[in-house]
């Protein structure tokens, strides 16, 4: 694995280059966002430790620091103090100042064993889409013959057909909650819906915000929404950062649960994951309780 360490304090890049030295990982270190930027573009790291006082809000320093589109790493933020540890969309962890070695390491040893499960590192930034792209989501509510009280699978590169469901849904009138893996903001500017209801699965908790670690959080934030609402959906736009950061069990649970709620209200489920992220075996396993929904 190949990672960046990107603090202004020297003894801290030395010391935690010495922790995570190994041979089966390649360690840079930079004291500058400059620094930061040459050494992203000249090594693509994999995994990126970045300390929240270099320069400007966090979104904008990674957004300084991800020069290229093909390339999305995990990042880690490290903190000088509890304040400034606060809910960001493309955090995977936090290290609060003082920390201890076996901090780094637990987290270190956490995202790796994650990667390797996935086979690839999985991106957790934002997706933008050119114009062009967008204009094709908005199709006539008729054509996609979606029922409600129904669950639906999209295996899909992009959630587009996912939100042209939850855009039918809304025409209909009923509820919308959407869970995404980007910002809440991005997607509100592509539903062009204000009546949306829009959370964002982050590293912490905070409004608008939900822990993805935390199944038991997820399942709260959707079992609130459905006791609240006449005619609940709830979108999910990476079912597969769900099972990243908790395992399979975990979010076959967390559907049954939806589908079969306490209320006994009717609900609509809408899940949508990329097609290389999914065994058949696994999705068979989803279907139990799913449709799989292809455009017709």
């Amino acid at each position: 694995m190949r990672v960046l360490i990107i603090d202004e304090n020297v003894t801290t890049r030395e010391m935690m280059s010495d922790l995570l030295s190994s041979a089966e990982r390649k360690i840079h270190t930079a004291g500058t966002i400059k620094d930061a930027v040459e050494l992203f573009n000249a090594h693509r790291p994999e995994l990126v430790f970045l300390n929240t006082q270099l320069e400007g809000s966090g979104t904008g320093k990674l957004q300084k620091i991800i020069s290229r589109e093909d390339v999305r790493p995990r990042i880690i933020m490290i903190a000088n103090n509890k304040a400034e540890m606060q809910a960001e969309v493309y955090v995977e962890g936090w290290l609060c100042k003082p920390f201890r070695s076996t901090d780094v390491t637990c987290l270190i040893d956490g995202t790796e064993a994650r990667s390797e499960k996935k086979g690839r590192i999985k991106t957790f930034f934002t997706r933008v889409e050119m114009p062009s792209q967008t204009m094709k989501e908005h199709v006539k509510k008729d054509d996609l013959q979606l029922k409600f009280g129904r669950s639906y699978l999209f295996t899909e590169e992009e959630p587009i057909q996912l939100r042209n469901a939850c855009r039918s849904f809304a025409e209909r009138g009923d509820d919308i909650l959407f869970i995404t893996s980007g910002t809440v903001k991005g997607v509100k500017e592509l539903m062009r819906n204000d009546s949306i209801k829009v959370i964002a699965l982050s590293s912490k908790e905070g409004p608008n915000y939900v822990c993805g670690a935390k199944m038991g959080s997820v399942t709260a934030a959707m079992t609130s929404f459905i006791d609240s609402s006449k005619n609940p959906v709830i979108a999910v736009d990476d079912l597969q950062r769900l099972i990243d950061s908790n395992d399979l069990s975990s979010v076959l649970a967390m559907i049954s649960q939806t589908v079969n709620n306490s209320s006994k209200r009717a609900v609509t489920l809408l899940v949508s994951m990329q097609p290389e992220g999914i065994t058949d075996r696994d999705k068979g396993l989803l279907l139990r309780n799913m449709t799989e929904y292809e455009m017709k």
